[in-house]
Order: C-alpha cells, then structure tokens, then sequence
C-alpha cells in the first residue's frame, strides 16, 4: 500500500513530533540545547513557519507551529537536518542521521491549540523531567508562565486570550497547566494528532480533506455489503 503524503493545511496549527535515533542523545547538553533552538529559530523564520510551543525530550521533540505553506513544514526539518545535524555531529565526532523516521505532524483546529500547547509543555513533567512545567529548561513553559523573552515563539489568539496583559495570560496559563489536561483531550490529541491525522469538527476535517488527502484514519475491517433490496 502506497503510504499517504504528510496532511499539512497551510495557516492551520499543526502538532509536530519527530523522534530521536536509538541511542543517540541530542538533547544530553545545554550547549546542543541551545544549538537546536537557534537552528529551529532560523529555520521557522526562514522557511515561513510560526512556532507557539515547543519542549525537547530525550527521545523527541514536539512544537505546536502554523506552517504558511504547504510545504513549510518540510523545508523547515531539511533545514534543521542540514543545520543541526550537521553541526551536531561535527562537534560530537558522529555521522548519520538523529531523527528516526519521518516527522509527524496533524493539523488541529484554532480552539484545540491551547491543549495542544499545554500538552507539549506538560510532556517534561510526564516524563518525570520536571516537578513544573517552567522548571524545564528546554521548553516553552517558561515563556509562558514565568513572562521570559524566548526569541523563537510567536504569538498566537488562542494564547492571547487568556488574558488582556502578560500578567494575566501567564497567571492564566499557569492555571491551565496545573490544571492539565482530561483523559479525552489527552486521547485525542495522542490516537490523531500524533498519528499524522487532524483534530478539528467533522465539517472542517472535511473541508480539510478536499485540498487532497483524507484527514482521519479508515475504519478498520471490511466494509459492510450494501444489499439491493
């Protein structure tokens, strides 16, 4: 079976993954650290793709992002690869690629992207990383809660409406965070988004679909026979 094309929809939020090689450790040191944000700092610039938050793990990354174009979001992750990768390996003395697989990314709606945002910022303390989200150095939590300049995000309306100054949003956002997330938000999020499907109403999943490529998985089994009567 042919395996589809990544689903991007252009101006819509998007959940990306991309998973780490085995054994490699990207992440291990703040100066790699550091290196990473800045080469996806000028690669969103560069290629047209606006990021709104994003953590480092030790085994992926994720960024919640509005890719301008189609495909933006490919040229931005050619770009890291030739960027970072490249550098990565120079001052580590290692050749070969970091990234396991392709990238997954699964466009969402404008009212699911403050639960994406909190779910990629609450995947530190998941993975035991951190007591609180800001404690993670290697995530946007600090920007939004603790009000630190992070040269990479860009602001979004979903953000924005927590509150009508900094103060607001990022004790708003503070809430929402140790609020966290339900189970059916978590569910979603995890059996669509991070599977490369979309997360929106059915009706703009299907306007969504229109533009080329279904937008959620087919059901498994036979379809049924339809009997003539």
């Amino acid at each position: 079976m042919a395996r589809l094309s990544r689903l991007v929809v252009p101006g819509e939020a998007h959940l990306v993954r991309q998973a780490v090689v085995e054994g490699a450790q990207p992440f291990a040191q703040d100066v790699d650290c550091r290196a990473f944000l800045e080469s996806l700092r000028r690669a969103a610039t560069e290629k047209g793709v606006a990021v709104h938050g994003y953590v480092l793990l030790p085994d992926s990354w994720l960024m919640v992002c509005v890719p301008s174009t189609a495909d933006a979001l490919g040229k931005l992750m050619q770009a890291m690869s030739r960027w970072f990768v490249t550098d990565f390996n120079r001052r580590h003395a290692r050749t070969g690629s970091l990234w396991n697989g392709r990238f997954t990314a699964g466009p969402l709606a404008a009212e699911h992207v403050l639960d994406a945002v909190v779910y990629v910022e609450l995947a530190a303390v998941r993975r035991g990383l951190a007591y609180l989200p800001a404690e993670h150095p290697w995530s946007s939590a600090g920007h939004h809660v603790l009000g630190g300049r992070d040269p990479l995000l860009a602001g979004h309306q979903a953000l924005w409406a927590l509150g009508n100054t900094p103060f607001e949003r990022e004790a708003a956002h503070r809430q929402v965070l140790e609020r966290g997330l339900s189970g059916a938000v978590s569910h979603a999020i995890e059996s669509q988004l991070l599977k490369g499907w979309g997360w929106a109403s059915a009706q703009t999943l299907a306007e969504w679909a229109e533009r080329g490529r279904r937008t959620t998985p087919l059901q498994r089994g036979r379809p049924k026979s339809v009997q003539s009567a």
